[in-house]
């Protein structure tokens, strides 16, 4: 007859016995971390051996690490998609899952169009077989679109008109102390200059109220900036 082997499994002060079978090794899944002893004892008829006690841990694989983040503007040229990569806390393991989604075995992810100034946190944690790491966080701040200059300036003796490539949402020009002139489109004209004066101007590239790009020059010419 074989010998029948019993264990109990003890955490916190939880225990609990089963009885095993006549292979010598076992296998006891779903536990959580933390601190364990095993206690296990054969069994030949109705006669037992002594316990033997054996401490192990199980402890949490590292987390994900090294976290990169990379803004590219995309195609439509108005918004950004932006990639975040990392590096692996545990080998081998299991995979990643990027906020609460599925299991993905790449490591990295893509948030695609992602408004200029948006402001988010992703949470990554690596998996090792049944078990999870703690979560890296990375923050992720959109940037604003980069500003540029007019294709071209032309003035008159008390205005100054600036043509751009494209229209842009956001854009703004900025000429002297006067305060930020909405320049979506791609012409825009600014009145009540002073002739005879030399101007600077800045072109700022506006995420919400307080976050901009900006592109700064100075320039003279006939007309108002004689």
């Amino acid at each position: 007859a074989g010998v029948i082997y019993e264990y109990e499994i003890e955490r916190e002060g939880e225990a609990e016995a089963e009885a095993g079978n006549t292979v010598s090794v076992f296998e006891k899944t779903g536990l959580r971390e933390g601190a364990y002893t095993l206690k296990l004892r054969a069994k030949k008829g109705d006669k037992y051996s002594d316990w033997v006690s054996m401490p192990y841990t199980i402890s949490s694989p590292d987390a994900p690490k090294n976290p990169q983040v990379e803004y590219t503007i995309n195609e439509n040229g108005n918004s950004y998609d932006v990639t975040v990569s990392w590096t692996a806390g545990s080998t081998p393991n299991n995979g990643w899952i990027v906020n609460g989604g599925e299991v993905q075995n790449t490591a990295s992810y893509v948030l695609t169009a992602q408004t200029p100034g948006y402001i988010t946190t992703l949470s990554i944690v690596e998996k090792v077989g049944e078990s999870f790491s703690g979560a890296l966080q990375v923050p992720i701040q959109v940037p604003c679109l980069p500003a540029t200059l007019p294709n071209a300036v032309s003035t008159t003796q008390t205005s100054a008109t600036f043509t751009f490539s494209h229209a842009i949402e956001g854009r703004k020009v900025i000429i002297g102390s006067n305060p930020p002139y909405p320049a979506s489109e791609t012409s825009i004209t600014i009145d009540g200059l002073t002739s005879g004066t030399t101007y600077s101007y800045e072109v700022r590239e506006y995420c919400n109220e307080t976050q901009y790009s900006s592109v700064i020059a100075n320039f003279a010419t006939v007309g108002c900036f004689a």
